[in-house]
Protein backbone atom coordinates (compact mmCIF):
# COMPACT_ATOMS: atom_id res chain seq x y z
CA UNK A 1 0.00 0.00 0.00
CA UNK A 2 1.59 4.16 -1.07
CA UNK A 3 1.10 6.54 1.09
CA UNK A 4 -0.31 9.96 -0.60
CA UNK A 5 3.10 10.78 -1.61
CA UNK A 6 3.45 7.39 -3.70
CA UNK A 7 5.96 6.17 -1.49
CA UNK A 8 5.60 2.36 -0.35
CA UNK A 9 5.21 1.93 3.65
CA UNK A 10 8.79 1.22 4.69
CA UNK A 11 10.16 3.44 2.53
CA UNK A 12 12.59 6.07 3.00
CA UNK A 13 10.90 8.83 0.83
CA UNK A 14 13.88 10.53 0.20
CA UNK A 15 15.60 7.13 -1.17
CA UNK A 16 12.55 5.71 -2.93
CA UNK A 17 12.49 9.47 -4.66
CA UNK A 18 15.79 9.55 -5.40
CA UNK A 19 15.24 5.51 -6.99
CA UNK A 20 12.73 6.91 -8.86
CA UNK A 21 14.74 9.71 -10.82
CA UNK A 22 17.51 7.33 -11.75
CA UNK A 23 14.99 5.04 -13.22
CA UNK A 24 13.85 8.22 -15.28
CA UNK A 25 17.17 9.04 -16.24
CA UNK A 26 18.10 5.30 -16.95
CA UNK A 27 15.12 4.86 -19.53
CA UNK A 28 16.06 8.32 -20.88
CA UNK A 29 19.28 7.19 -21.73
CA UNK A 30 18.12 3.69 -23.37
CA UNK A 31 15.57 5.73 -25.58
CA UNK A 32 18.01 8.21 -27.07
CA UNK A 33 20.54 5.55 -27.56
CA UNK A 34 17.72 3.70 -29.30
CA UNK A 35 16.48 6.48 -31.23
CA UNK A 36 19.66 7.98 -32.22
CA UNK A 37 20.75 4.24 -33.40
CA UNK A 38 17.82 4.09 -36.08
CA UNK A 39 18.10 7.76 -36.93
CA UNK A 40 22.09 7.03 -38.11
CA UNK A 41 21.19 3.81 -39.45
CA UNK A 42 18.26 5.61 -41.73
CA UNK A 43 21.52 8.04 -42.66
CA UNK A 44 23.76 6.08 -43.53
CA UNK A 45 21.40 3.38 -45.02
CA UNK A 46 19.86 6.31 -47.79
CA UNK A 47 23.73 7.84 -48.34
CA UNK A 48 25.07 4.32 -49.72
CA UNK A 49 22.22 2.34 -50.75
CA UNK A 50 20.12 5.09 -52.15
CA UNK A 51 22.10 8.39 -53.06
CA UNK A 52 24.88 9.71 -51.55
CA UNK A 53 24.20 12.78 -51.95
CA UNK A 54 21.72 12.49 -49.48
CA UNK A 55 25.37 11.84 -47.06
CA UNK A 56 26.79 15.68 -47.84
CA UNK A 57 25.79 16.61 -44.34
CA UNK A 58 24.74 14.66 -41.61
CA UNK A 59 21.79 15.84 -40.54
CA UNK A 60 21.34 13.24 -37.38
CA UNK A 61 23.88 15.73 -35.87
CA UNK A 62 21.56 18.15 -35.07
CA UNK A 63 18.93 15.48 -33.19
CA UNK A 64 21.97 13.92 -31.24
CA UNK A 65 24.05 17.31 -29.69
CA UNK A 66 20.81 19.09 -28.99
CA UNK A 67 19.18 15.50 -27.14
CA UNK A 68 22.21 14.72 -25.90
CA UNK A 69 22.64 18.18 -23.99
CA UNK A 70 19.15 17.66 -22.63
CA UNK A 71 20.76 14.02 -21.40
CA UNK A 72 23.53 15.41 -19.89
CA UNK A 73 21.49 18.02 -18.16
CA UNK A 74 19.20 15.01 -16.79
CA UNK A 75 22.09 13.23 -15.56
CA UNK A 76 23.47 16.26 -13.73
CA UNK A 77 20.17 16.45 -11.95
CA UNK A 78 19.86 13.43 -11.07
CA UNK A 79 23.47 12.06 -10.26
CA UNK A 80 25.61 14.85 -8.72
CA UNK A 81 22.69 17.74 -7.48
CA UNK A 82 20.66 15.21 -6.21
CA UNK A 83 22.83 13.29 -4.42
CA UNK A 84 22.89 15.42 -1.36
CA UNK A 85 19.70 16.60 0.83
CA UNK A 86 18.64 19.68 -0.26
CA UNK A 87 20.58 23.33 -0.04
CA UNK A 88 17.92 25.03 2.02
CA UNK A 89 17.75 21.49 4.19
CA UNK A 90 21.59 21.53 4.86
CA UNK A 91 21.50 25.38 5.54
CA UNK A 92 18.45 25.33 7.79
CA UNK A 93 20.56 22.94 10.02
CA UNK A 94 23.82 24.61 9.76
CA UNK A 95 21.74 27.52 11.70
CA UNK A 96 19.90 25.09 13.74
CA UNK A 97 23.30 23.87 15.20
CA UNK A 98 24.44 27.62 15.42
CA UNK A 99 22.11 28.18 17.95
Amino acid sequence: METPSNTPANRNPYLWEQAKKRVEFKQHLRTYVLINAAIWTIYLALTFFVDRRIGRFPWPLFMTLSWGIGLVSHYLSVYWQGNGPDPIEREYQRLQQSR
